[in-house]
């Protein structure tokens, strides 16, 4: 794909992967699932820990995470790729990572979770019920630092 088809597409990200030289392209319905999520790199925390972290996510999605990792393009079963889980990795049988992954090319089953959030508030805003995430993580900001 050339760079002027990538301009025009909102549905395209670029995805630099640190270390590997590579760049990962994140484009809804390009890929199958869940062979083609991308790689999870372990992360350090400067505050916090991993499972005061991942204890924020909807309890519905607890089972398919494991905390300690940023993992870059994730896919849902509905084919929407995302740019990056951010704390997490997803187990190879998560389905529904519209509801715990960042930077949506655009695609759901469903209009409304769709964006950069998805369905971080599939049962209410902040309610951290079923597949909601908490208050505390759907308002903070996320810094990634690499070198």
């Amino acid at each position: 794909m050339d760079s002027d088809a990538m301009g025009m597409c909102p549905h395209i990200i670029c995805w630099g992967h640190a270390g590997t030289g590579k760049t990962l392209l994140v484009v809804s319905r390009q890929y199958t699932w869940p062979g083609d999520n991308g790689p999870a790199e372990p992360v350090v925390f400067d505050k916090g820990n991993d499972t005061s972290l991942v204890n924020q996510f909807g309890p519905n999605v607890l089972s398919h995470l494991v905390s300690g990792y940023i993992q870059f393009r994730v896919l849902n079963g509905e084919g929407d790729a995302y740019a990056l889980c951010p704390g997490i990795k997803v187990r190879q049988t998560s389905w529904n990572n519209e509801h715990n992954c960042l930077g949506s090319t655009g695609y759901n089953i469903a209009d409304k979770y769709c964006g950069d959030f998805a369905a971080w508030s599939y049962n209410g805003y902040g309610t951290h019920t079923e597949w909601s995430i908490s208050k505390q993580l759907i308002e903070s900001s996320f810094f990634i630092f690499y070198k």
